[in-house]
């Protein structure tokens, strides 16, 4: 079975239309087939960047935060622990 890819996913011939909701009414935005190519070679080259870079690795999402979680996100807001809220399993077990 042949699975699609992120690079397949942004493959967009041509130009694009993007829609979006701001301040009660909705905007459109047409893309031209030059500013959806720079946009797609800009994300391929970040793809490159982080399929070089980065390492994937299984993890465990938590069920429930620490004291402290609770309070730094009280604080500063529920995405600032988020890359800090997993645990990754050991390769023994």
């Amino acid at each position: 079975m042949a699975t699609r890819s992120l690079l397949d996913a942004i493959d967009i011939p041509g130009r694009s239309m993007t829609m979006t909701w701001h301040n009660g009414q909705y905007i459109r935005q047409e893309h031209a087939a030059e500013d959806v190519a720079a946009w797609r070679d800009y994300l391929v080259e970040e793809l490159a960047w982080i399929e070089a870079s980065c390492e994937v690795r299984p993890v465990v999402a938590l069920d429930h935060l620490s004291e402290i979680a609770v309070m730094i996100n009280q604080s500063f807001g529920t995405h600032v622990l988020d890359a800090a809220n997993i645990d990754i399993p050991s390769s023994s077990g």
